[in-house]
């Protein structure tokens, strides 16, 4: 597994002049690895030395497309706890911003004297708590610190 060669083609490779070798990798890959040009231009173009490196530089090419998925496992061991995290956070401000509502409404309750039932008066000042906009708000916990990861991690990859 690991670094040992590929059947087929690439054990010819050991066999195979380097400057045949390199062109053939440019015609399988599609690009001209940097190590492969300047072995091209070299005047020792039939080292073995060379189609080694070169070998190695191929086949660290192939492995580069298999390790992105390890790209992708650190992401979700960043991405896992942080949301752990933030929901945590989010269940904290949640229910420290219904019951800062509540204790308006009893305030409100008694500042103005209201008759009638007062359970009934913060239930229903609670329902429409519930469904304000201010409550939705409470979801940029989630929003802003995946957003900026997002941002950063297009940033790093893809400029």
């Amino acid at each position: 597994m690991g670094n040992s060669p590929k059947k087929g083609s690439d054990q010819s490779a050991a066999r195979m002049p380097a400057a045949q070798y390199l062109d053939k990798m440019a015609s399988v890959s599609g690009e001209r690895f940097p190590l492969a040009e300047a072995a091209s231009r070299s005047e020792a173009r039939e080292a073995p030395q060379v189609a080694e490196a070169c070998t190695h530089a191929y086949h660290r090419k192939e492995v580069a497309g298999w390790e992105r998925g390890f790209d992708m496992i650190a992401l979700l061991r960043l991405l896992i706890p942080l949301l752990v995290v933030l929901t945590l956070i989010y269940i904290g401000l949640s229910v420290y911003s219904r019951r800062r509502r509540r204790e308006k409404l009893i305030a409100r309750w008694q500042s103005n004297r209201l008759t009638g039932d007062q359970d009934v008066f913060v239930r229903r000042g609670l329902a429409k708590y519930d469904r304000s906009f201010r409550r939705k708000l409470i979801l940029g916990v989630y929003i802003v610190p995946l957003g900026l990861i997002a941002i950063l991690v297009y940033y790093t990859n893809f400029t």
